[in-house]
């Protein structure tokens, strides 16, 4: 589990203080490339054993797939603004491969390196989005929010994700499988290619959106320093 968010399920869970992850990521800055669990355990803040335990306890934190009936999910689905270029024949196909699942607050949808096996589309909740930083922290890549996709990078090619997915607040998704999506590519090539130029458009903008943060993070530093 990537540090920041390790502490966060860690305070959330009784293990540690707020006090007690502020001090050890103090001590990661200084570390650089230490794993926050390995400072936690190093500094006395809790043993090896409670922290095994901690990530194990996270691990059984599964989405639920619900049953929802096929005008609920088209109705979903019909509502994100990265696919109302669909026509209706074309939702109601997208429709049919997918499922709906719940998932609890503090659950990792998905973790940076892990096989890419579906996008999610996200009816309610909210989803933190983030990568693994050189210095061993982590980087806010933003927020998905009700209507807002992610997972989507990798139904463009086979491989590991490039970021993890880590729930904020209970949601609900509508989950769409790598498998199933390389299925339709298959048989429906053009609804397929659709959806995977629709795809490369919503990763395009947020990377867009993370370099211009990146830039106006690094403008204010210079700034900042430039009064001291």
């Amino acid at each position: 589990m990537p540090g920041v968010l390790l502490g966060e399920f860690l305070i959330e869970k009784g293990f540690i203080t707020k006090q007690h992850l502020e001090e050890a990521l103090q001590t990661q800055r200084v570390f650089a490339g230490k794993k926050l669990g390995e400072l936690l355990v190093d500094g006395g803040y809790l043993t090896r054993e409670v922290l095994e335990q901690a990530l194990a306890m996270q691990q059984t934190l599964r989405g639920q797939v619900r049953e929802a009936a096929p005008q609920e999910k088209a109705g979903f689905l019909g509502k994100v603004p990265l696919l109302k270029e669909l026509s209706a024949e074309e939702l109601d196909e997208l429709t049919a491969l997918t499922r709906v699942e719940t998932f609890p607050r503090g659950h990792l949808i998905f973790v940076e390196t892990e096989d890419g096996e579906a996008a999610y589309f996200l009816i309610s909740g909210s989803v933190r989005l983030v990568k693994s930083s050189p210095t061993g922290g982590e980087e806010e890549l933003g927020t998905a929010g009700d209507g807002d996709v992610f997972g989507e990078a990798e139904m463009l090619y086979t491989g590991q994700r490039a970021l993890t997915a880590y729930v904020q607040m209970d949601s609900t998704a509508v989950v769409l499988g790598k498998k199933e999506f390389d299925g339709l590519l298959e048989r429906n090539p053009a609804l397929g290619i659709k959806l995977m130029r629709l795809f490369g458009q919503s990763v395009a903008l947020r990377l867009r959106d993370a370099l211009t943060k990146h830039v106006e993070d690094a403008v204010h530093v210079r700034s900042a320093k430039g009064f001291i």
